[in-house]
């Protein structure tokens, strides 16, 4: 079941199992329109990937003394959760991530988790998140918040971090961008924020004086 507290439940995918023991899942509409759109705002053909958003009667207008995620999550008469999907064949919806983790660098999306996965099956890497440098003015450049296994062996790791990020993706990560955490910050869920490692690195150098 697809849905969230701004607009309760709003989709299923069904699932049926066929003689053969095939599992096949199908969409099913509840009390709400879904749809996915593509950065025109035009709705996605079927594999095509876009942004979800819903509509009913009784959705939520916005959030208390909220504007910008009002704004945000708000547009003409729909609720935009934030959710990247595609429609399968068989009409069922297909959540692929958020759109908050797709890495913009130069013209080249790549989603966050891609990254992610690869630092951290890396030896000596406990678990790490990249993100893109959202100091203003800054070029495009990847940033990683990495949890090492041993501190003291993190030069090595970040060698193979380097290496192999540039051989995976085509496009490199520089050492000084590799940061050293203890842990990593977690959303409500407990899942690595992206959103906030932004937050964290904005406000570093805010208080470096390098933005006001």
């Amino acid at each position: 079941v697809y849905g969230a507290s701004e607009t309760s439940k709003s989709f299923a995918n069904e699932l049926t199992l066929s003689p053969q023991g095939t599992v096949t899942a199908h969409g099913l509409l509840l009390d709400s329109e879904v749809e996915i759109v593509n950065s025109a705002g035009r709705p996605c053909q079927e594999g095509e990937v876009g942004s979800v958003r819903v509509r009913n009667g009784y959705m939520a207008q916005g959030y208390l003394f909220a504007p910008r995620e009002s704004e945000r999550a708000m547009k003409d008469g729909w609720f935009y959760p934030g959710d990247l999907a595609q429609w399968s064949e068989t009409g069922a919806l297909m959540i692929l991530g958020r759109e908050d983790d797709v890495i913009n660098l130069g013209g080249f999306k790549l989603h966050g988790s891609l990254i992610d996965g690869l630092i951290g099956n890396i030896d000596g890497v406990k678990e790490a998140i990249a993100f893109k440098n959202p100091i203003p003015g800054a070029t495009d450049a990847l940033i990683a918040f990495v949890v090492y296994e041993d501190i003291s062996n993190r030069y090595m790791v970040n060698v193979k971090i380097v290496a192999q990020v540039m051989k995976s993706f085509g496009f490199g990560i520089s050492e000084r961008n590799l940061k050293m955490i203890a842990e990593l910050p977690r959303d409500e869920f407990g899942s690595p924020d992206r959103q906030k490692c932004t937050e964290m690195t904005l406000q570093r150098a805010r208080n470096l004086g390098e933005i006001s």
